[in-house]
């Protein structure tokens, strides 16, 4: 695509015409990857017409053979452009997804031209979450927005999928038709109860939500058939499919708007399915325990200013009793006696900054999560702004950086993050000359990370995000580690090493090649294997036995693998890794577990094994930049 190109699509990213072209097709019984799809759009015409010409022939050669006017509103659907078919007066529709209790690196917020590919996009961002877990879902449909609220047994927390349709201008708009969203409702519950094996609350109150404006009158008109035992009052949470009445009296319903006999009968068949795959317990009894667990708190709690809690709820004439009756299924008080203490999980601190009306990051006090990562040269720079929302702040204590230079370096920063994704593959030509003036001056840009409550979603929602701050430092202190090295080092790493690993045994044990999924299987292997009472050598047998199951009997592999995972521990022992490695919450009589990111074990998977003190091990530096090259396989 020409950078010069003044048609819409040069403010609309590839992947996003990718897959809007990949749902045109699909919708026609074409299929056709994202990958095949964005190489057959890049770089075609301004004009409409030849590029809709060229892209047939690009099509064609692919084997999907398409007639020149569908071509036509291909382009039209990609681009995003108005004039051809009332392309301008559709609705587009934005999809984003996140985590409430984790900061994620980002939203994945997309923008897509019909509601057909927004659908798949929902659906398929659902099935990766939950493959093989079957998980509890709740659908909840407004004039306005489509939420999907999930938990599952093996994420415990819960996650949101949301699309919010967009008029013609990029603001919200309400929905136009309730049909669509229908049969949408329809599709998940197919997804989620068909194929993932769970369950899915809210398919009935669709079609009346939209009728409905008020948050408050819609919430007591709902009906989640996972509360029919609380609801109805004539059957308990431990009911059975086969101990369900046949019929139930309108009257039972009220206040919430009564069901049909029909919609009774296709829920008993609901619960029939259902009860086929999870024959040990209840709907009912499945679903609560699942939603009791997604509420406990799952990482360490952050601090907080208690002084300004106490004072806001001062301000509002209420108590902490008051408020742990806000928590309903913080059913040991957990969320609370930590807020008296002065700390807090995220989604605690996002709930109670909301009811009182603050800001959560006023609220949430700020600290450094992570060491400073240098950034030394121009295109390591480019990679991480590629990556990252970023925001620029200056070191206390270091030497007044020139304005000229942290006004540059904050312009850079400043620019939207569509814009920003390529510059890891094609870096502005100004990166360079700017890194050049930083560097003479005796600077180094780094990096850190940080944990901020964000509204980069659609119609205002706020969710924890993990944030990048970039700084100026002094190159000495850099390369010394703060003085902890001396001065006439060159290398980043601390203390000489002891015994050096040869460069024929890190040859030998970089050559074979992982994926995350590779060190994760073996990962997963060897804890299934290893007895918390065996001793070292039982466990290396242990290790040897998983390296060999998972690698098809390939010693050398299995063997890398192994010195792959030592390498990962020891860097997590000596360094910071949030936001790609979080402490878990533990019990009391428990040790404290690590919770390590997708993107991690990519790191851990591509970065090259050197000599670190004499064992070998990982460049901070370089595994942390893997880390933000894959830093979108954030869960």
């Amino acid at each position: 695509m020409s950078l010069a190109s003044p048609m819409p699509s040069a403010g609309r990213p590839l992947q996003e015409q990718s897959l809007s072209l990949v749902a045109f097709l699909a919708a026609r019984d074409n299929i056709l990857t994202a990958s095949q799809a964005a190489s057959a759009l890049d770089g075609l015409p301004d004009d409409p017409k030849p590029a809709a010409k060229e892209l047939r022939g690009r099509l064609k050669a692919l084997g999907v053979d398409i007639q020149h006017t569908h071509a036509l509103k291909a382009i039209a659907e990609a681009r995003a452009a108005g004039g051809y078919l009332g392309m301008g007066e559709q609705l587009q529709y934005d999809v984003a997804s996140w985590s409430t209790d984790a900061p994620g690196i980002s939203c994945e917020r997309v923008r897509l031209t019909s509601f057909a590919a927004a659908a798949d996009e929902v659906c398929r961002r659902i099935r990766e979450n939950y493959e093989d877990d079957p998980p509890f879902g709740v659908l909840q449909v407004s004039p306005a927005e489509l939420l999907f609220v999930g938990t599952s047994a093996a994420t415990g927390s819960l996650w949101r999928v949301l699309l919010v349709p967009m008029g013609p201008e990029g603001k919200e708009s309400p929905f136009r038709e309730v049909l669509p969203l229908e049969r949408l409702a329809e599709r998940l519950r197919r997804l989620v109860e068909g194929q993932l094996g769970g369950w899915l609350d809210g398919k009935y109150d669709v079609g009346s939500a939209l009728a409905v404006a008020d948050d408050v009158v819609r919430a007591a008109k709902s009906r989640p058939e996972s509360e029919y035992a609380d609801h109805l009052g004539v059957f308990h949470l431990g009911t059975l499919h086969d101990q369900l009445p046949r019929e139930v009296s309108a009257e039972h319903w009220s206040p919430v708007e009564p069901l049909t006999q029909a919609q009774w009968d296709d829920f008993i068949k609901r619960y029939a399915f259902f009860a086929r795959r999870h024959s040990d317990t209840s709907l009912f009894q499945w679903a609560r325990e699942l939603v009791v667990a997604a509420s406990a708190p799952r990482f360490e709690p952050v601090p907080i200013s208690l002084q300004l809690l106490e004072d806001s709820l001062a301000a509002a004439k209420m108590t902490w009793r008051d408020l742990s009756l806000k928590f309903p299924f913080d059913e040991d008080g957990k969320h609370v006696a930590d807020l008296k203490a002065g700390r807090g999980c995220l989604d605690a601190v996002h709930a109670v900054s909301t009811l009182l009306g603050l800001d959560p990051n006023e609220l949430m006090v700020q600290q450094r999560t992570t060491p400073r990562i240098p950034l030394p040269h121009h295109t390591d720079l480019a990679l991480w702004l590629s990556r990252m929302d970023a925001v620029v702040a200056q070191p206390d204590g270091a030497a007044p950086v020139a304005a000229g230079l942290v006004n540059r370096l904050k312009a850079l920063c400043a620019v939207p993050y569509e814009k920003r994704r390529a510059w890891d593959k094609r870096p502005p030509a100004e990166f360079e000359a700017l890194n050049q003036e930083i560097r003479f001056a005796g600077l180094m840009v780094c990096a850190g990370m940080g944990t901020r409550f964000v509204q980069d979603l659609p119609n205002g929602r706020t969710r924890p995000a993990s944030i990048s701050v970039l700084e100026f430092d002094w190159q000495v202190d850099v390369l010394t580690h703060g003085g902890q090295l001396d001065q006439e080092q060159t290398s980043m790493v601390i203390g000489p090493e002891r015994d050096a690993v040869t460069p024929e045994w890190l040859t030998r044990f970089n050559k074979p090649r992982f994926t995350a999924s590779d060190l994760l299987r073996y990962s997963d292997m060897v804890h299934e294997t290893i007895g918390d009472e065996e001793d070292e050598k039982e466990r290396f047998t242990a290790q040897v036995f998983a390296g060999v199951k998972v690698f098809n009997r390939d010693p050398e592999k299995a063997h890398s693998a192994s010195v792959r995972m030592e390498a990962l521990s020891r860097l997590i022992k000596n360094e910071a890794m949030e936001p790609w490695v979080r402490k878990s919450r533990s019990k009391p009589d428990e040790e404290d577990s690590l919770m390590i990111s997708e993107a991690a074990f990519e790191a851990t998977a591509r970065c090259e094994i050197v000599a670190i003190a004499g064992e070998p091990g990982f460049d901070r530096q370089a595994f942390y930049m893997l880390c933000v090259q894959h830093s979108r396989k954030y869960t």
